[in-house]
């Protein structure tokens, strides 16, 4: 942003001295413009240097200045206007004018500060993930407690239970008694079938 405020500082200073010659080298107060001008151009060159943070403190400084510059001047307009005087309108259009490149000026480096801290917080994020690879990418050890114990063959799911394995002792030891018919069902089965005579 430093090449971009030395631009707007030559348009600013070229306004300055377009609106005090367009009103007859009358009214100094024309040359404002031209003064806000000169101040960007002088931060705007110390915020070249590769120092990042002489760069910060200059731009900031910058930002204050256009924003001042932006208010005072909004502030003359609307005073301008409301005035009973003769409007001069060389003048109007030289306030319009510098207004106009100062907004231009705040909203591009609040655009470029946001940018750049951006930039910073995604770079140290990059770095904190190549500095611990293991931390981001291994799971966590309950994972993997959870896991091995999902996976993991159930001891207990086809061990018999003991009172089972007794009964099932029992009716395979014992097959004569679990075939064999109840006597009550012998005593019914004669009764029914009487047996035969020898006449017969």
């Amino acid at each position: 942003m430093a090449n971009v405020t030395l631009v707007f500082a030559v348009l600013l200073a070229g306004l300055g001295l377009g609106g005090y010659l367009g009103t007859g080298s009358l009214h100094p107060t024309a040359l404002i413009p031209a003064g806000f001008g000169i101040a960007l151009g002088i931060f705007g060159f110390l915020a070249s240097s590769p120092d990042e943070g002489r760069r910060k403190l200059f731009m900031h400084i910058n930002v204050m200045i256009g924003l001042v510059g932006f208010v005072g001047t909004v502030v003359e307009i609307f005073r301008s206007l409301t005035s009973s005087n003769d409007l001069d309108l060389i003048a109007l259009a030289a306030k319009l004018g510098l207004a106009w490149l100062l907004l231009i000026y705040v909203i591009l480096c609040v655009r470029s500060f946001i940018v750049v801290r951006r930039a910073e917080a995604l770079a140290a994020l990059r770095s904190e993930v190549v500095a611990r690879p293991s931390a981001v990418i291994a799971p966590p050890k309950a994972v993997d407690v959870l896991r091995s114990d999902a996976f993991a063959p159930p001891k207990d799911a086809f061990a018999s239970h003991p009172e089972v394995d007794v009964l099932r002792s029992d009716v395979v030891a014992k097959p004569k008694e679990a075939v064999a018919p109840h006597p009550e069902v012998d005593v019914l089965r004669s009764d029914a079938i009487p047996p035969r005579s020898e006449k017969e």
